[in-house]
């Protein structure tokens, strides 16, 4: 049975714009529901819900990817699907799988799968998983990032990850000048917090305010 909230979802978002998802996503949930309540989830079940995060229509991956994302914290079947997903011969599976581990606390599984996630041959599945280590607060993982860094062909991607692994490493980070101004980032136990400076005020006024940040 759909929450109140994914029933107001699925009539104010999903059937509006792609009615032709709706009866998978409905599927997908069925599956997911009754694997809970079962405790269980079947082999045959569980191909079905990585089909299904495997598809290109966003809408639906993302969301059976967060099915079973609540389904891993207890059911090992569930784990082995997002394992699965991350060796997907397609990126919309290996995308999903991280969306998945976006919705555990970062533990082995992440460890064994985005390490080999962040060497993919799609930029979009290396940035996503060098994302997921910065937002995983754990300052240990920065040599991961150092290892993308060193590793990355793609100029665009390898400045995104070096922005990833800042303020994992150093609790922030500062954009290049842009009108006079710098940009800097700090991350904090809550999220995180920006503030802009002129050139001239940065070695102070924003040195002074990222010490105030703390880590």
């Amino acid at each position: 049975m759909l929450t109140k909230s994914e029933s107001s979802w699925l009539e104010t978002y999903l059937r509006p714009r792609y009615p032709e998802l709706v009866p998978e996503y409905l599927e997908a949930h069925g599956i997911a529901s009754s694997a809970r309540a079962a405790g269980h989830l079947d082999a045959e079940a569980a191909a079905r819900l990585v089909e299904l995060a495997s598809r290109p229509r966003r809408p639906l991956a993302e969301n059976v990817a967060a099915m079973i994302a609540r389904l891993a914290g207890t059911l090992p079947a569930a784990r082995d699907a997002i394992r699965t997903l991350a060796g997907a011969r397609v990126v919309h599976g290996r995308v999903s799988a991280l969306i998945a581990l976006s919705g555990l606390s970062w533990g082995d599984l992440h460890d064994e799968l985005v390490s080999r996630l962040l060497r993919d041959a799609s930029t979009k599945v290396r940035e996503l998983a060098a994302s997921a280590v910065r937002e995983s607060g754990i300052t240990s993982l920065g040599p991961l990032l150092d290892d993308a860094i060193a590793a990355e062909k793609n100029e665009k991607l390898r400045v995104q990850i070096a922005r990833d692994r800042d303020p994992l490493r150093d609790g922030w980070v500062a954009d290049a000048p842009v009108d006079g101004r710098i940009w800097v980032t700090c991350r904090r136990r809550n999220g995180i917090v920006s503030m802009s400076f002129t050139t001239d005020e940065f070695e102070t006024k924003g040195r002074e305010w990222i010490a105030s940040q703390g880590r």
